[in-house]
């Protein structure tokens, strides 16, 4: 799986305020992850909203020194009841800028699939700097998102870095503050990530990679065979999503009216030999992954050639069995309706045939 396009909140800025409402996406799904990006001039931490984990609340340097501006940074998981409303962050009262955006598809055991890099250039030699450059990270799961956020000061427009698609890029007050992401990051080295100013500025930022949420394992098998006794019989399961950590194959004893011997057991692909005719074979696999297992089940029937008669084995798939549920009154009979029926026919013959019907169906 991967992570999938953001919804995006409406930006603001604030020249002096001591709260800011900061409004959500008008859209926002249950399970999306919810990044708060701001910067505050000041030195003084922005107050943690509740429910919400911070990702960094970090000034700028200058002569080693903490100095304006404040990047704060923090992400949750979404309930779904928030698109369209609006969350007050409490900060210091100065300028401030802020949004809130919201990525479907993250991992919510794991959404961060690197720590968080922070980069603080000190900006004592020569006042100030042009840029801030990220150093390339080893992202570690495929299909992840990049994102980053930058605070500055000065009156710059910032260029996001090639690919990234930028959600913000604010100045009120000459306090530039921008955000950007980029989809679709393959496992291994993401390169130098650079953000430039137009101008010069005390300059912070985070970068983060967001891990795509574990991708489904589901499973399908070789459907139901009917096959004679004594044959080569094959099925096979063909597993998708995460990667497969084991194979367990067996025969369903509820259901199956022999246990031939299955070789294969451990692998995708299972091999037996069919007992004789009219039995019925249930054959389960259980497919594992890092996320989960499931189970998946086939039938193998051994059937009758032309000309033979024998009993219907009374199994039915998943262990249910068969019930009797009517029969012909008497030798020769027929059965009193023309419904689909299972006729059990005696395998013990004399001078002439004899014979009795009934109707079975599944148990349920």
């Amino acid at each position: 799986m991967a992570v999938l396009t953001p919804t995006v909140g409406t930006p603001v800025e604030r020249t002096a305020e001591a709260s800011t409402g900061v409004p959500y996406p008008s859209v926002v799904n249950a399970g999306d992850y919810l990044l708060l990006i701001g910067s505050v001039t000041s030195t003084t931490a922005v107050t943690v909203p509740s429910g919400w984990t911070q990702l960094t609340n970090s000034t700028a340097i200058y002569s080693t020194a903490a100095n304006i501006p404040t990047l704060f940074v923090a992400g949750k998981l979404a309930s779904g009841s928030e698109g369209g409303t609006s969350l007050t962050v409490t900060h210091p009262n100065n300028i401030s800028e802020w949004q809130i955006v919201a990525f479907g598809g993250v991992n919510a055991t794991t959404p961060m699939d690197i720590t968080p890099v922070l980069v603080q250039p000190d900006a004592a030699a020569g006042g100030s700097t042009a840029d801030v450059t990220f150093p390339s990270q080893s992202v570690v799961t495929s299909g992840s998102a990049l994102v980053y956020a930058v605070a500055a000061t000065g009156s710059s427009t910032m260029t996001p870095p090639a690919g990234f698609t930028e959600t913000m890029d604010l100045s009120t007050g000459s306090r530039p503050t921008s955000a950007g992401y980029k989809l679709g990051a393959p496992a291994g080295a993401t390169g130098d990530v650079t953000v430039d100013l137009s101008g010069l500025g005390r300059i912070v930022g985070l970068l983060m990679v967001l891990r795509p949420a574990a991708a489904t394992l589901s499973a399908t098998v070789t459907p139901a065979q009917n096959v004679t006794g004594g044959a080569g019989v094959t099925a096979k399961v063909v597993p998708s999503g995460p990667p497969v950590t084991g194979y367990a194959w067996s025969v369903v004893a509820g259901s199956s009216t022999a246990t031939p011997a299955l070789t294969g057991a451990a692998t995708d692909t299972v091999t037996l030999t069919a007992p004789a005719a009219g039995n019925l074979i249930t054959l389960q696999c259980v497919v594992s992954s890092s996320t989960g297992s499931v189970t998946v089940t086939t039938e193998v029937r051994s059937v009758l050639l032309d000309g033979e008669i024998d009993f219907l084995p009374l199994a039915g798939q998943g262990g249910t069995g068969w019930t009797n549920v009517g029969g012909a009154a008497s030798e020769g009979a027929a059965l009193s309706d023309a419904l689909d029926t299972t006729y059990v026919e005696s395998g013990d013959y004399a001078a002439s045939e004899s014979e009795r019907r009934w109707r079975y169906q599944p148990s349920t």
